[in-house]
């Protein structure tokens, strides 16, 4: 019987009001077994005590098995919740789930192997030049222009010195090309005064070339030919062919055998040929450095008389070198390019092109502003193995050289003092505006000649966020 309790006490050992049950139970076995051996001795007094103890176990037994019963049946319940917990669970899942957590897993992990393994952009090569920016309103002011059907005015392109207005010319002549114009190059710094008829000629000859050979794979429209240039049908062609459109061919030779002698009517000839072609080739002619050849000036005057079907830009530095295009407002209309903007700038140099880092940047930005010259000299001395803080030190320093030679060139004494007082000025006001009968001119002339101080807007001249050009003056006015 003890064996029995042990077992039963273990099993139970967290059911305490079983492990009583048990232990009360087999007291009350073991009393009524001693009860029969001693009842035949027992006085009537301790059988009534015997009675009593008895009683008192029997009430206390039906008290823990009314306990048992109540523990038996919230164990009967724990079960059942146990067993249908198990039933849920035993249910067959989802069929779709499975699939579906395999292939969001499979999408997941060839995202992340694509980003891994994602092609990379091959690092910049530095015989690349640097990206041009353009100023935003400097190339609409441009397309906007050379699409127009006819035109009354030239468009001069003016301003500092490095803004990027040659460099953004040459950038929409492809711009020019795919909007239906034929942008015709002509870069007078080619001409000097040695250059003798021929070379002007070979000089014109080959811009006209290099022009038409962008448009000589698209057949000219014949009958635009035959409402404005009637006269090109009549052309018999006596050479080898130059291109493989007859026209254009028609057109070139008759370009060649207008400049004979090298008059002045010839070269009015010439122009006035390409001015009537330019009804069906829409020529837009993009002149830099214009004045080095008189004759196309004079052309140009004509344009107050008669409205020309060919565009003319001009790009010019020195506004001032003569009055004629300030004194022709009628003629000429004048644009000054203005720097670009720093988020261009970072989109372009940090995130598209990768030529500068973003730590880099915000340092390259705060020295050089928006003007193009500086980012590209600065990027061709990075090349050459100057350091960042050697190379701002080396553009600094020419431009201080150059305003030292442009104070000292060709100067007496009074001439002198008026252009120290003139880099005092510009260095203390960092910001000049003038009319043109002002004896400041004159000083803007002869600097301009030297590519400094060129106005950044209609008689004015802003240097306050030229950094490089403010250190420039003041190193250049310590060594005067």
């Amino acid at each position: 019987m003890h064996m029995i309790f042990l077992f039963y006490s273990q099993f139970f050992n967290k059911h305490k009001i079983l492990h009583k049950f048990l232990k009360i139970t087999l007291n009350f076995h073991d009393l009524k077994e001693f009860l029969k051996k001693k009842k035949r001795s027992m006085t009537d007094s301790e059988q009534r005590n015997e009675d009593e103890k008895v009683d008192r176990f029997t009430s206390e037994l039906e008290d823990l098995i009314g306990s048992s019963q109540m523990v038996s049946k919230s164990l009967a319940e724990e079960k059942n919740k146990q067993d249908s917990q198990s039933n849920i669970s035993s249910k067959p899942k989802n069929p779709f789930m499975k699939p579906l957590f395999i292939t969001i897993s499979v999408i997941l992990v060839v995202l992340i192997l694509a980003f891994i393994f994602r092609p990379r952009r091959p690092p910049r090569s530095p015989f690349l030049p640097i990206p041009y920016i353009f100023n935003r309103q400097f190339m609409k002011t441009v397309l906007r222009y050379a699409s127009l059907p006819s035109h009354n005015q030239v468009l001069v392109i003016s301003g500092p010195q490095g803004i990027g207005k040659t460099r953004g010319l040459s950038e929409l002549t492809m711009k020019l090309n795919n909007s239906g114009n034929l942008p015709l190059l002509l870069d007078f710094k080619q001409v000097t005064q040695y250059s003798s008829h021929n070379d002007i000629k070979e000089f014109l000859l080959n811009a006209v070339y290099n022009a038409f050979q962008l448009i000589d794979n698209y057949p000219l429209n014949k009958t635009e030919i035959r409402i404005h240039a009637p006269f090109i049908n009549n052309i018999v062609i006596a050479d080898n062919l130059v291109f493989r459109d007859q026209n254009l061919h028609k057109i070139y030779s008759m370009l060649n055998q207008t400049l004979t002698s090298g008059a002045d009517a010839e070269y009015d000839q010439f122009f006035s040929l390409l001015d009537t072609v330019s009804n069906f080739l829409h020529i837009v002619i993009v002149a830099n450095q214009p004045y080095r050849f008189q004759p196309f000036i004079t052309y140009c005057h004509g344009i107050s008389a008669n409205t020309l079907n060919m565009g003319i830009i001009f790009d010019i530095d020195n506004i001032f070198e003569n009055n004629d295009i300030l004194g022709n407002p009628e003629i000429f209309r004048v644009f000054y390019v203005e720097e670009f903007d720093e988020i261009t700038a970072k989109t372009i140099f940090v995130d598209l092109e990768f030529v500068f880092t973003k730590k880099q940047f915000p340092v390259l930005w705060k020295a050089f502003g928006g003007k193009g010259f500086y980012w590209a000299e600065y990027y061709d001395l990075i090349r050459e193995g100057f350091s960042q803080n050697d190379a701002i030190k080396e553009i600094t320093d020419k431009l201080a050289n150059r305003i030292i030679l442009a104070t000292t060139s060709n100067s007496d004494a009074k001439l002198y003092s008026r252009r120290i007082s003139f880099l005092k000025m510009l260095n203390r006001r960092g910001e000049i505006t003038f009319s043109m009968d002002e004896k400041i001119v004159n000083e803007l002339t002869h600097f301009g000649k030297w590519e400094l101080f060129l106005p950044t807007g209609p008689n004015r001249i802003v240097l306050t966020n030229d950094k490089i050009m403010t250190a420039a003056i003041k190193k250049a006015l310590k060594s005067l």
